[in-house]
Order: C-alpha cells, then structure tokens, then sequence
C-alpha cells in the first residue's frame, strides 16, 4: 500500500449510493454532493485526522490512484471540509 507524504492523506472512497424514485434511478452523482471516504493512511506532518476517521472532500480535489482493486484518493488536508 501506498504511505502518503508530508501533509496528505489516502482516503479509501465509499462507494457512490443510488435513490429510486418512482421508477426513475437517480445515480449519485447526479446530485453533486460531497465525496466521503475513510483515511486508511496520513502524512507525518498530519496532526488533526486520524486513520479511521471520516472525510468529507470534492471530487474535483486529489489524485485517484487503484491498489489491490480499490479505488483510494490522496488529498492535501486543506482540500478536507469536515471530519467525523
């Protein structure tokens, strides 16, 4: 697995939901909302997130990179909106 550096952090992605609405799917992504994933890694110089913890980010910040089939982000924590 990948070890992120300085003040990034690896996020495994939680995979997009679907809504049924009557007889219409409506993909997540048709939505826009915020993507969510999991720190599975952190830089040495990350100080405020902690592995296991949840993060909100947007798509549009970060690479994404696939290991071992799953799809991971790596992201600067200034690219972070929220922790849980």
């Amino acid at each position: 697995m990948y070890r992120p550096l300085e003040k990034r952090i690896m996020v495994e992605m939680t995979p997009p939901k679907t809504t049924i609405l009557g007889e219409f799917v409506l993909p997540q992504g048709s939505i826009q909302p915020p993507s969510e994933g999991v720190v599975v890694g952190k830089g040495l110089e990350v100080l405020e997130i902690e592995i296991g913890d949840k993060v909100l980010f947007d798509k549009k910040f970060g690479v994404d990179i696939t290991d071992e089939g799953k799809i991971y982000r790596i992201l600067e924590t200034r690219d972070i909106f929220a922790v849980k």
